[in-house]
């Protein structure tokens, strides 16, 4: 049964693992909203369906044509992030507060990276996941895994700013319950500000989040700000193709689920003069139906239009 990230948290007695998992609580949107699911093995075996059976009506005293759904079937490796942090055994008895301070520091970054994978990453590069860019790509006949469900905005060369007919239509091709809207702080601004444009932004609104916190809305749907990779840049920023970026639309209820293989682990080792303290998380993200996400891609650095 699949769980959110929060269930595990309260179910954790280990400070720094706890520490680990409010960290992607608090800095994580789209980890935090996706659900997640227990497994075994070095990969998960998928099916999505790709058609419905056949119906038909018949003739009285005649018969309809027998077909079955049709689904893909898609594996999906489990990738290992981890983080691992040594020290000299005298810093631990002497200086315990600077440990701990670096600890935090290797926690934030983990966080960083994970959420930065999610979106952007590759399995074929950096021993990562696939994130969202890859999975609503096309298939090509050879990434079953992949779902070709990408908006392009305008032309496609970066010349036009969002349009908010596109994400119209992002959002209505979105099936599922759950969703949300995710895209990089720079449009989030450009958002904010035609939200005070009334000729764009008729139906942008702020709501309550789950924390009870005000989010700019579209339509109703909660924007969530994607978050920062380590080095400071924003995950969906104009750095895309022609210099453009993504919004994703997502339905949590039933699109995105992480696959772990047990839950985050920490270990302290000490070895002659050392210590070293290492962070583990075996996980991989996978689409289950076809059109729970869509992609919303080529949107140029200029102002949004309605």
């Amino acid at each position: 049964m699949a769980f959110p990230i929060s269930e595990v948290l309260n179910t954790q007695n280990d400070p720094l693992v706890r520490a680990i998992y409010q960290s992607f609580v608090d800095n994580a949107p789209f980890i935090r909203n996706t659900l997640f699911n227990n497994v075994q093995g070095t990969s998960v075996d998928r099916n999505r369906r790709a058609t419905l059976p056949g119906q038909g009506f018949r003739a009285l005293n005649g018969s309809v044509t027998a077909t079955n759904s049709t689904t893909k079937k898609f594996n999906t490796p489990i990738a290992h992030a981890g983080a691992l942090f040594q020290t000299d055994d005298f810093l631990k008895k002497a200086d315990p507060s600077r440990i701990a301070d670096e600890l935090e520091q290797q926690v934030r970054a983990m966080t960083m990276n994970v959420n930065r994978v999610a979106f952007k990453g590759d399995k074929t590069s950096n021993n990562e996941f696939d994130g969202l860019q890859v999975l609503t790509g096309a298939d090509g006949g050879a990434n079953p895994e992949r779902t070709g469900q990408t908006i392009v905005n305008g032309a496609g060369d970066g010349l036009a700013g969002l349009s908010l007919a596109k994400l119209d239509e992002a959002i209505v091709k979105t099936k599922g319950s759950g969703k949300k809207i995710y895209m990089g702080e720079d449009l989030y601004i450009k958002m904010q500000k035609a939200s005070r444009d009334s000729s764009v932004g008729g139906r942008l609104n702020y709501v309550p989040d789950t924390f009870g916190q005000m989010v700019l809305s579209y339509d109703g749907i909660a924007i969530e700000i994607a978050g920062e990779d380590v080095d400071g840049s924003q995950i969906l920023d104009f750095g895309e193709a022609n210099t453009t970026t993504s919004v994703y639309v997502v339905a949590h209820e039933t699109g995105p689920i992480f696959d772990q293989v047990g839950s985050i682990d920490q270990k302290e080792i000490e070895d002659d003069f050392s210590v070293k303290i290492s962070m583990a998380w075996d996980l991989s993200l996978s689409i289950r139906d076809l059109k729970s996400v869509q992609r919303l891609s080529d949107i140029g650095d200029l102002v949004i239009t309605a």
